[in-house]
């Protein structure tokens, strides 16, 4: 018998042993948070309204530790941008949990999509000037 505390363990020998920057793990918040909303929708469409739920509270958990993350002092303009970006994403999350709101489900999805492309970009330009040749879905995986 599998333990979750097994497959936990089992998921963490899997993961890649590179190092992995902070860049690299904005990415991948955005990345869990597209797939959250995708699941989401997919839950409520198929009336399974628990897991949604679960799905969007891990979103909302993400973007928290997103919005935690900003250097307001440094970041300056583009920190206070990104600041209300993440505060309309949880209040499109929250009522779209309360009223199974799928198209405001996708409305979060856009704007997250819209902020990881920038930061996609940043990546790439990042990685050129190091000489190196990037693809986006290197980027996103």
């Amino acid at each position: 018998m599998v333990t979750a505390r097994g497959r936990a363990y089992d998921q963490y020998r899997e993961m890649k042993t590179t190092p992995v920057d902070g860049l690299q793990i904005i990415l991948m918040a955005y990345k869990r948070i597209r797939e959250n909303i995708d699941h989401s929708i997919k839950m409520i469409d198929e009336k399974k309204y628990y897991e949604k739920g679960q799905k969007i509270a891990n979103s909302l958990d993400l973007i928290h530790e997103l919005m935690s993350s900003l250097d307001m002092d440094k970041g300056g303009e583009i920190a206070k941008q990104l600041n209300d970006l993440y505060l309309s994403c949880i209040h499109h999350l929250m009522v779209a949990n309360e009223k199974l709101d799928t198209k405001r489900l996708r409305q979060v999805d856009h704007i997250i999509k819209n902020i990881e492309d920038g930061f996609l970009a940043i990546e790439q330009k990042r990685l050129e000037g190091q000489g190196l040749a990037v693809h986006e879905d290197d980027l996103s995986e």
